[in-house]
Protein backbone atom coordinates (compact mmCIF):
# COMPACT_ATOMS: atom_id res chain seq x y z
CA UNK A 1 0.00 0.00 0.00
CA UNK A 2 1.30 3.47 -0.91
CA UNK A 3 2.00 6.04 1.76
CA UNK A 4 -0.78 8.60 2.17
CA UNK A 5 -0.39 12.06 0.66
CA UNK A 6 -1.23 14.62 3.32
CA UNK A 7 -1.74 18.33 3.71
CA UNK A 8 -3.05 20.14 6.75
CA UNK A 9 -6.63 19.66 5.49
CA UNK A 10 -6.52 16.65 3.19
CA UNK A 11 -5.34 13.04 3.32
CA UNK A 12 -5.26 10.94 0.15
CA UNK A 13 -4.74 7.22 0.63
CA UNK A 14 -5.71 4.04 -1.12
CA UNK A 15 -9.26 2.89 -0.53
CA UNK A 16 -9.68 -0.20 1.62
CA UNK A 17 -12.65 -2.56 2.07
CA UNK A 18 -13.43 -0.89 5.42
CA UNK A 19 -14.28 2.30 3.47
CA UNK A 20 -17.43 0.69 2.05
CA UNK A 21 -19.85 2.23 4.56
CA UNK A 22 -18.48 5.75 4.20
CA UNK A 23 -18.28 5.47 0.40
CA UNK A 24 -21.85 4.19 0.19
CA UNK A 25 -23.07 7.03 2.42
CA UNK A 26 -21.61 9.47 -0.11
CA UNK A 27 -22.41 7.68 -3.39
CA UNK A 28 -26.02 6.98 -2.42
CA UNK A 29 -26.90 10.66 -1.96
CA UNK A 30 -28.76 12.35 -4.84
CA UNK A 31 -27.28 15.77 -3.95
CA UNK A 32 -23.74 14.37 -4.21
CA UNK A 33 -24.17 12.57 -7.53
CA UNK A 34 -25.94 15.50 -9.17
CA UNK A 35 -22.70 16.45 -10.93
CA UNK A 36 -21.54 12.89 -11.61
CA UNK A 37 -22.26 10.43 -14.43
CA UNK A 38 -24.24 7.99 -12.33
CA UNK A 39 -27.37 8.03 -10.24
CA UNK A 40 -27.24 7.15 -6.53
CA UNK A 41 -25.47 3.80 -6.12
CA UNK A 42 -26.41 0.71 -4.17
CA UNK A 43 -24.01 -0.82 -1.67
CA UNK A 44 -23.15 -3.56 -4.20
CA UNK A 45 -22.28 -0.96 -6.86
CA UNK A 46 -20.04 0.94 -4.43
CA UNK A 47 -18.35 -2.32 -3.41
CA UNK A 48 -17.36 -2.81 -7.07
CA UNK A 49 -15.63 0.59 -7.17
CA UNK A 50 -13.44 -0.41 -4.24
CA UNK A 51 -11.85 -3.35 -6.14
CA UNK A 52 -9.45 -1.14 -9.07
CA UNK A 53 -7.49 0.89 -6.53
CA UNK A 54 -4.01 -0.29 -5.47
CA UNK A 55 -1.16 2.28 -5.27
CA UNK A 56 -0.13 5.73 -6.44
CA UNK A 57 3.18 6.08 -8.29
CA UNK A 58 1.57 8.84 -10.34
CA UNK A 59 3.17 11.37 -12.65
CA UNK A 60 0.02 13.41 -13.21
CA UNK A 61 -3.31 13.80 -11.47
CA UNK A 62 -6.29 15.33 -13.22
CA UNK A 63 -9.73 16.34 -12.10
CA UNK A 64 -12.75 16.59 -14.37
CA UNK A 65 -15.92 18.31 -13.25
CA UNK A 66 -19.12 19.83 -14.53
CA UNK A 67 -18.41 23.50 -15.18
CA UNK A 68 -21.26 24.69 -12.92
CA UNK A 69 -19.79 22.82 -9.94
CA UNK A 70 -18.04 25.87 -8.54
CA UNK A 71 -17.36 24.37 -5.11
CA UNK A 72 -15.39 21.46 -6.59
CA UNK A 73 -13.42 23.83 -8.84
CA UNK A 74 -12.41 25.83 -5.76
CA UNK A 75 -11.20 22.67 -4.02
CA UNK A 76 -9.00 21.72 -6.97
CA UNK A 77 -7.59 25.24 -7.20
CA UNK A 78 -6.81 25.31 -3.48
CA UNK A 79 -4.89 22.06 -3.96
CA UNK A 80 -2.71 23.85 -6.51
CA UNK A 81 -4.25 22.33 -9.62
CA UNK A 82 -4.41 24.46 -12.76
CA UNK A 83 -7.38 24.68 -15.10
CA UNK A 84 -6.31 23.26 -18.45
CA UNK A 85 -9.54 23.15 -20.40
CA UNK A 86 -13.15 24.30 -20.53
CA UNK A 87 -15.04 21.98 -22.86
CA UNK A 88 -18.33 23.66 -23.71
CA UNK A 89 -21.40 21.41 -23.90
CA UNK A 90 -19.23 18.39 -24.67
CA UNK A 91 -21.32 15.70 -22.98
CA UNK A 92 -24.97 14.69 -22.85
CA UNK A 93 -25.52 13.77 -19.19
CA UNK A 94 -28.79 13.23 -17.36
CA UNK A 95 -30.91 14.75 -20.11
CA UNK A 96 -28.90 17.89 -20.83
CA UNK A 97 -25.74 19.11 -22.52
CA UNK A 98 -23.12 19.74 -19.86
CA UNK A 99 -19.79 21.52 -20.01
CA UNK A 100 -16.63 20.16 -18.42
CA UNK A 101 -13.62 21.73 -16.74
CA UNK A 102 -10.33 19.85 -16.66
CA UNK A 103 -7.74 20.53 -13.95
CA UNK A 104 -4.33 18.91 -13.55
CA UNK A 105 -1.22 18.79 -11.37
CA UNK A 106 2.12 17.15 -12.13
CA UNK A 107 4.15 15.33 -9.50
CA UNK A 108 6.93 17.93 -9.66
CA UNK A 109 4.37 20.70 -9.14
CA UNK A 110 2.94 18.87 -6.10
CA UNK A 111 6.45 18.53 -4.65
CA UNK A 112 7.14 22.24 -5.21
CA UNK A 113 3.87 23.16 -3.48
CA UNK A 114 4.60 20.81 -0.60
CA UNK A 115 7.97 22.44 0.12
CA UNK A 116 11.54 21.20 0.58
CA UNK A 117 12.01 17.66 1.80
CA UNK A 118 8.48 16.59 0.91
CA UNK A 119 7.84 12.98 0.06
Amino acid sequence: MADPIETSRLRLRPLVPEDLGAMHAIHSRADVVRWLYWEPRTEAEVRETLTAFESYGLHRVSGRLEARNVASARVLERLGMRREAHLVENEWVKGEWQSELVYALLEREWRALSGPGSA
